[in-house]
């Protein structure tokens, strides 16, 4: 058979080339040394190389954006955690007066709360089981 190398030609420079072999070779065996297998046999020829170089230029923005988008992760999930955390607080502090609330209307004299206020403690325990079922979700 021919030899097809005259696809695409050598850069000028020679050291230019030498470098884009190096570093697709560095990277196929990064890459295949994770799957636990060899690099296949291939010919380093300038279209060879240029198309994995290309590949190697796509891949490596690929990884930066999920490095970007995992870190914003960690970030928006320990402001979340912060923000539970004051949610919490805050819902203590609710029940809190809730319940000297409760407790002076009842020591009044008054036997029976209102329907707004009945509302109101249904309204804060639906609330409250939200509160926990985020911080269980953020815990995980």
């Amino acid at each position: 058979m021919a030899d097809q190398n005259h696809a695409e030609p050598e850069p000028k420079s020679g050291s230019g080339a030498s470098s884009r072999i190096e570093e697709v070779s560095e990277r196929l065996a990064k890459t295949f040394k994770a799957t636990g297998k060899p690099v296949p046999e291939f010919e380093y020829t300038p279209h060879n190389v240029s198309h994995l170089h290309g590949l190697l230029i796509i891949s490596k923005a690929k990884d930066k954006v999920a490095r970007l988008v995992a870190r914003d992760f960690r970030q928006k999930a320990s402001e979340y955690r912060s923000q539970a955390g004051k949610l919490k607080l805050l819902f203590g502090m609710f029940t809190r007066v809730a319940i000297k609330q409760l407790d002076r209307i009842t020591g009044q004299g008054q036997s029976a709360i209102s329907v707004e206020d009945t509302l109101k403690i249904i309204i804060y325990r639906k609330q409250h089981k939200k509160l926990y079922s985020l911080e269980m979700e953020l815990a995980a």
